[in-house]
């Protein structure tokens, strides 16, 4: 399944790599961060941030922990659809963001447009 997700992920195939998903749970299968890494990331690719942020949350309750790869294409996914609150909010649940999130986050602020909150985490880089 994991591979099958991240070569729709690739290919920009959101709703591939969801069905995939949806189908590994229905089975009892159990998700990776490998799983959900590939689902959000196709999420991202697609600018689907709702269900970029609701499998981040979901992560939790498969007691998968997430990486910053989930959290980078979470907020990214968050970016390019001009969501900076929901990005910030995301990289405000980070335990240790690195420069990489730090990135991701004040990119999707300067695109929405806010840029105090974007020269605010620059400052505490």
């Amino acid at each position: 399944f994991n591979a099958t997700m991240s070569a729709g992920q690739k290919a920009s195939e959101t709703q591939i790599a969801l069905k995939l998903f949806n189908m590994m749970a229905w089975s009892k299968l159990e998700a990776s961060v490998v799983t959900f890494n590939a689902v959000i990331s196709a999420c991202e690719k697609n600018r689907n941030w709702k269900r970029a942020s609701e499998l981040v949350i979901e992560m939790a309750q498969y007691n998968v922990e997430s990486n910053m790869i989930t959290v980078s294409a979470a907020i990214s996914a968050c970016e390019k659809a001009s969501k900076w609150t929901k990005a910030v909010h995301i990289f405000c649940e980070m335990e240790k963001p690195n420069t990489i999130t730090y990135n991701a986050t004040i990119s999707a602020c300067e695109k929405g447009g806010a840029l105090e909150t974007a020269l605010h985490l620059l400052g505490k880089m």
